[in-house]
């Protein structure tokens, strides 16, 4: 009998199923923003949004995931999509899980993560291993295993299928991430002038393979439309006013950043990019608002 799915990399340019991580990392160690490191999937708006968080809502993170040691040993098998047990490691037996709580259901997984191939020279620069994917730089697993999680819910256990630019037909969108994993939002479309109050989904939990049929909406009063770019960057003003309390992240029509900083005095805010180099901690840059407006089509501020 199958117990856990192992997600599985999807793509042979993401890696195989070594090297393998099989101890559990600490799910915290510190909840810095700017160690949040996206890596070989390009999903950006995942680590974007934990990035902001991170900064905004450190006890909405950790109360998102749970340790479980376990009386009874589990396995967790390592399936390609049409259900056959892989080359490799195929059973591997786990003594303890984690829970990670997204709004409509609660996956549990194994502390199973694949690791970068390093040559020595490399470990001892990097201070040890290297998540393959998503991170962090100060070597907790939260990220890590938040997006594991994610992939098993929505993914159907492939990490490629979380790749925005990968071959998914089922292409996951930056609300329904959003919606998943940080609950209620605000959704200010940019291009459109039109800022939407706590944007409802069609369907809160749509199955594996829907999530980019849906659409969102709020009531009518709830929306409001703007006609000059002055009353669009007042209300940014507003919005960015409140990062430190709400997460909030920002898009281009291939790129999403955390919102980490905003100087009124200046009329700039602080932009942090989570693909960068996994080494240290990451510098957010400063943007006017004007410049960002002209750069940017949507800002999602959760709530």
């Amino acid at each position: 009998m199958v117990d856990m799915i192992e997600p599985v990399p999807g793509d042979p340019s993401m890696g195989g199923l070594t090297p393998l991580l099989t101890t559990a990392l600490p799910p915290f160690i510190g909840l810095n923003a700017q160690a949040v490191v996206q890596r070989k999937v390009m999903n950006c708006p995942l680590p974007a949004l934990l990035a902001a968080m991170a900064h905004a809502m450190p006890g909405r993170l950790r109360s998102m995931i749970t340790k479980v040691e376990l009386s009874t040993p589990r396995t967790s098998w390592f399936f390609d999509n049409k259900n056959k047990a892989k080359a490799g490691p195929s059973e591997l037996v786990v003594k303890e899980i984690f829970r990670v709580a997204f709004q409509n259901a609660t996956i549990e997984i194994s502390p199973l993560l694949f690791m970068e191939h390093m040559t020595k020279e490399e470990v001892i620069k990097a201070h040890g291993t290297r998540p393959r994917f998503a991170m962090t730089t100060d070597g907790g697993g939260w990220v890590s295993y938040i997006e594991k999680a994610y992939v098993v819910y929505r993914c159907n256990h492939q990490y490629v299928n979380l790749d925005f630019f990968g071959q998914s037909a089922t292409r996951l969108t930056v609300a329904r991430i959003v919606e998943d994993v940080a609950r209620d939002f605000d959704w200010f479309r940019l291009t459109e002038r039109t800022l939407m109050s706590d944007a409802e989904p069609v369907s809160p939990d749509p199955p594996p393979g829907h999530e980019h049929e849906e659409s969102f909406g709020s009531s009518e009063d709830a929306i409001k439309r703007f006609r000059s770019d002055s009353g669009v960057i007042k209300s940014l003003g507003q919005m960015f006013a409140a990062h430190s309390t709400r997460a909030t992240i920002a898009t281009t029509h291939n790129h999403t950043l955390a919102i980490v900083g905003y100087n009124a005095k200046k009329n700039e805010v602080m932009l942090y990019d989570a693909l960068r180099d996994p080494v240290g901690i990451g510098t957010p840059r400063a943007m006017k608002l004007a410049a960002f407006l002209a750069e940017h089509d949507a800002v999602y501020q959760v709530r």
